[in-house]
């Protein structure tokens, strides 16, 4: 059994935790998960400087020994408008509109 932790400003640590014939199909599980994250969670803290963190161990409730870890972090880089762009399209744009 291996158990799945996450961390990604909030902690939910696993106790029920996952069987699988070897450490590579846990890897690609691990792999699936963090996608799953990215397409379908709540990205905010992300954007905002927490790292998302998922570890995997032989132990629930995050203890024991840990058998591997995804770290995944952003960081913005502030960007300036160009001369080109208008007040109306920096406007639609926190609107969330694309400028046309």
């Amino acid at each position: 059994m291996v158990y799945f932790h996450l961390d990604n400003g909030d902690t939910v640590l696993d106790g029920d935790g996952f069987g699988f014939r070897d450490m590579a199909a846990a890897r690609a599980e691990a792999l699936a998960t963090v996608a799953d994250i990215l397409r379908d969670g709540d990205l905010s803290p992300l954007w905002e400087g927490t790292p998302l963190r998922l570890w995997v161990t032989d132990r629930p409730g995050g203890l024991g020994k840990t058998l591997f870890t995804l770290h995944l972090a952003a960081t913005v880089v502030e960007q300036t408008l160009g001369a080109t762009e208008n007040v109306a399209s920096l406007e639609q744009a926190r609107r969330g509109k694309t400028a046309g």
